[in-house]
Parts: structure tokens; C-alpha cells; sequence
């Protein structure tokens, strides 16, 4: 008994898989053969049926059968009536159907070269084990689908050239061993991303995301626009003060020249304590002016309520998703906080739309009393 190397198994092996390969393909062929046959046989049926139609429209069949069988078996009759006999329809279809299987045959042929080639290409070799190509490569060959057909798409690209399929393949690898190392020694990942080898300290290993997974999740966002408006008629106010009445002053009553020059010939003691006193506005001019600062910001509250009644409502919608106790507590507690952000919202955008219409109102007819409207709107 005698017992084969290990070198002549890998060789037997080999030479197996060629064969059952070649086994898989002229199966294929014969299925494609037959296939083509039947509808050979369907298409030559047509031709006879539609032949023997044309012919009875035109008053040509003949009256025996002898007759019918020289007119379909005479290609010279046809060929002088300027028509096509089944002979020469069928040499015609034979003709195309041999000229697409030869196509698709030398195309499988390319193909199957193709995927062979990069068969012995991704392969370790059987006498040695090494690899021509790198361990990811191997990997990406053996893990076959989609991975596979992008090999092989490479390697029609370069022709089967495997000297540029190789240094393409190359090419992809070091652009990304270069694009890792890029990002993982930028300045704000370098310290948690790079780090030395536990046994050769001169060697660095960098961060290498090797697979990511994750849930694709769209947010929509919806933001609220209210806009109110309102009519009617203005109440009269006189603008300014009456003529036989002097102009005040709001810094006081009007001061008499005398005392002014008193108070210029006092010493420099009295104009410094003058220069250091502060002005002290009057109760009313503060609360006029808070009245008009408050309705210049109600435009900015209300988009500020707005935009807390948007995230409200998203939170609502995340917690209804919830069923625990807690869950449906805190749901009651949302709601609540929703209706009163509402009301809040609605009272402001009345309260904008009513001082806004005074104002136009007034401004049209020129009277104009600040202190009745601050009493007004109290």
C-alpha cells in the first residue's frame, strides 16, 4: 500500500475541484441548450402557422396534398415570389440561436477564468501555504457574497492583470492604514486612540473601528407659529399740552437766571458735589419705561414659550411611549405643564395684539397720552 505526499493530495484536491467545476458548467450549457431548442421549436411552430395563413389569403394553396408538400419544399418558387421558405427561416433562427449561445458560452468562459484566476490569487499556495494577497483580503475572499463580487469586480477592472489587481488592492489598503492614523493622532484623540505595544515599546498600535452597528432613527421637529391680530376704534387722547400752557421740563420747573448765576459765582466745592450727585428719575418715568421695555420683549417670550411647548410635546410623545406607574405619572405632571405653557402663550398674544392696536390707532389720529394708556393697561 502505498502513500501519497501531502503535496499530491493538495494536488488531487486541486484538480477535483477543476473538474467538478467544469462538471457545473457544461451543465449549465446543456440546460441552456435545451432551453434554447424548445423555444426554437415554439418560434419554427409561428412561422409554419403564420405561413400557411398568408398563404391561403393569397388563393396559394395548393389543392392536393402532394401539391401543399412541393410548395412548402420549394425554396425556387418562393425565392422567385420574393418570399422566404421554412427552410430558410429556420437556417436564419438557427443561425441567431447559435450566434447568442456562442456569446453567452464566451462569456461564461471569461468569467469563470475570471473567478479562477482570483481563486489562485486569494488562495494560499498548496505547497507552501503563503498568501500572495494580505490576511484582510484572504478574509474578504473566503467570506464569499457581496465582498467576493467586489474582488472580482477589481480584477475585471485591471483586465486580469494581477500585477495591477495586487498593487490596486495595495493601493486601498495603505490609503486607509494612512487615514487611520490621521485621525487617531489628531491632537484631541491621541491620548485615548494610540498607545505602545505591552511587549516592544517602540511599536504603537492605533484605534481601529473594526465593525459599527446602530439603529437609524429620523426626529422630526415642528415648531408652532401663532399670529393674532386685532381692529377697533381708538380712544382719544390729546397729544402734548395746551398752548396758553408753558413747556415742562422733566428734569423740573424752570430755574431763574438769577440763581443760576448765583450758582456759578459759588466756589469750586459746589460745582464738584453737583458733578457727583446722581440724577433720580421719577416713579412715573420708571414705570413707563418698564411698561414699553415689557411689551418690546413679549415677541421673545412668546417665541421662548414656543419653544418649550415644542420640547414638551416631544416629551409627552416619548413618555406615553412608557407603560410603568411612574411613567404615567409623570405623563399626568407633562400634561399639565403643556396646558399651562398654552394659556400663558395665549394671554401674552392677546395682550401683544391689544397694546399694538392703541398704539396704531393712536399714532393715526395723533393724540397720544402715555400716562393714560400705562392707567389703561394696569
Amino acid at each position: 500500500m502505498s502513500c501519497s505526499k501531502p503535496e499530491q493530495v493538495h494536488k488531487f484536491a486541486s484538480r477535483q475541484w477543476s473538474s467538478g467545476s467544469l462538471m457545473r458548467g457544461l451543465s449549465f450549457l446543456n440546460d441552456q441548450s435545451k432551453k434554447e431548442q424548445v423555444e426554437y421549436g415554439d418560434i419554427l411552430s409561428v412561422a409554419k402557422s403564420r405561413l400557411a395563413t398568408l398563404q391561403a389569403q393569397n388563393g396559394q394553396v395548393p389543392s392536393t396534398p402532394e401539391a401543399r408538400v412541393r410548395a412548402v419544399t420549394s425554396p425556387q418558387d418562393n425565392s422567385e415570389k420574393g418570399e422566404m421558405s421554412e427552410d430558410d427561416l429556420s437556417e436564419e433562427e438557427d443561425a441567431d440561436a447559435s450566434q447568442q449561445q456562442k456569446k453567452a458560452t464566451e462569456e461564461y468562459k471569461k468569467l469563470a477564468a475570471l473567478n479562477a484566476k482570483l481563486a489562485r490569487i486569494c488562495k494560499p499556495k498548496a505547497h507552501s501555504g503563503r498568501l500572495e494577497v494580505s490576511q484582510e483580503i484572504h478574509k474578504q475572499w473566503m467570506a464569499g457574497g457581496e465582498q467576493r463580487k467586489s474582488l472580482l469586480n477589481i480584477l475585471i477592472k485591471a483586465n486580469g492583470d494581477k500585477a495591477v489587481f495586487k498593487k490596486e488592492i495595495e493601493h486601498m489598503q495603505r490609503n486607509r492604514i494612512k487615514a487611520v492614523c490621521r485621525y487617531c493622532t489628531a491632537k484631541s484623540r491621541v491620548k485615548t486612540h494610540v498607545r505602545r505595544d505591552k511587549y516592544e515599546r517602540n511599536i504603537r498600535e492605533f484605534w481601529v473601528d473594526v465593525a459599527t452597528t446602530g439603529a437609524f432613527e429620523r426626529e422630526n421637529e415642528e415648531t408652532l407659529c401663532d399670529k393674532t391680530g386685532a381692529e377697533g376704534t381708538a380712544v382719544s387722547f390729546d397729544l402734548g399740552l395746551p398752548a396758553e400752557q408753558p413747556q415742562v421740563d422733566d428734569r423740573g420747573p424752570p430755574s431763574d437766571p438769577d440763581d443760576s448765576d448765583a450758582e456759578v459765582g459759588s466756589g469750586n466745592e459746589d460745582d464738584s458735589d453737583r458733578s457727583t450727585r446722581t440724577k433720580v428719575p421719577r416713579p412715573g418715568d420708571v414705570q413707563e419705561e418698564s411698561v414699553f421695555e415689557a411689551h418690546e420683549n413679549i415677541p421673545e417670550v412668546v417665541n421662548n414659550l414656543l419653544r418649550v411647548q415644542g420640547r414638551t410635546d416631544t416629551l409627552y410623545e416619548k413618555v406615553s411611549a412608557v407603560s410603568s406607574n411612574e411613567a404615567q405619572e409623570s405623563l399626568k405632571k407633562v400634561d399639565k405643564y403643556r396646558s399651562t405653557l398654552g394659556n400663558l402663550h395665549d394671554e401674552l398674544a392677546d395682550l401683544k395684539s391689544y397694546f399694538d392696536g392703541h398704539i396704531k390707532a393712536c399714532s393715526e389720529d395723533e393724540k397720544f397720552d402715555k400716562a393714560n394708556l400705562i392707567s389703561m393697561l394696569r
